[in-house]
Order: C-alpha cells, then structure tokens, then sequence
C-alpha cells in the first residue's frame, strides 16, 4: 500500500521502535503488523485507527495529533487487541458495542502498565481487571450508546 503522508508513517514507526527499546513485549508485536494509510475517501468514516490482526490501519490526520507518549499507547493499544484476540471473540455481539468495551479493557491495563492515554480514548478505572465480555454485558446493561473511539 502506498504511503501518501510521510510524516505520520514516521512518527508511527517512530513509536513502534520506541516500544522496542522500552517495552519489548508491545514492540517486538507491533513490528509484526504493517502500518497502512487509509485512503482519504475511508478517513472520512475511520477518523483514528484500528488492526485487523494483520495490520494496524491510521488516519494519518489523526496520528499527527498525537503526542510521541500518545503514538506509543496507540500501537500498544492495537497491539492488546491482537493479543485478546479481541476481533475472534466477539461473534454476535454489537460491533461498536464490543469495541467499546475491549477498548475500556485494553485501556485500563494500558494506564495501569504507565501508559499516556489520548484525550479521545474510553478509560473506567472500574474495568480494571474485567474480561471483555462482562464489560460488553454491562455496557448493555446500562444502554450504552456507541462512542467514537480508538479501534
């Protein structure tokens, strides 16, 4: 895939070898997913970033308001999903619902493990330690509506 703004592909691998040197677990991961831009007319709808297991897909715009601290949560973020299998559990469950609650999941380890979270990010220190699948049972429990949010 080609790579049109070069400046967030940098500060994205900027990130990932910064995890190498000090967090090998997240960084050793993330340098298995390759880093592709998304075309301007799919930024319109993906406005942050998200993985598919393979890949870690970005909105160059949106990478380019994240802090260096903010980019490597990012890919730590991305990286946990992969880790949770987060994509293969979720089978009839609302999409938008059960990423909500993976990303409370992910994001309470993250911030315990000393991560910066972005402003954009879901974060509950209630989650702390839960399973997805009881924070996505909760969250429906409650009427929770969708939320814009990191995939």
């Amino acid at each position: 895939m080609p790579i049109h703004d070069e400046e967030a592909f940098e500060l994205l691998t900027i990130a990932r070898v910064s995890l190498l040197i000090k967090e090998p677990f997240f960084g050793v991961l993330a340098m298995n997913l390759d880093l592709v831009e998304v075309d301007s007319k799919t930024a319109e709808k993906m406005t942050t970033a998200a993985v598919d297991g393979r890949r870690i897909w970005y909105n160059p715009a949106f990478i380019k308001t994240l802090t260096p601290d903010e980019l490597k949560f990012l890919v730590a973020h991305e990286v946990l999903h992969c880790v949770y299998s987060h994509l293969g559990r979720r089978f009839d469950r609302d999409p938008k619902i059960y990423n909500m609650a993976a990303d409370f999941v992910i994001n309470a380890i993250l911030k315990e493990a000393g991560f910066s979270l972005p402003k954009i990010c879901l974060y509950k220190e209630e989650y702390l330690n839960w399973i997805t699948e009881d924070v996505y049972d909760d969250l429906i429990e409650k009427n929770t509506k969708p939320q814009q949010t990191i995939q």
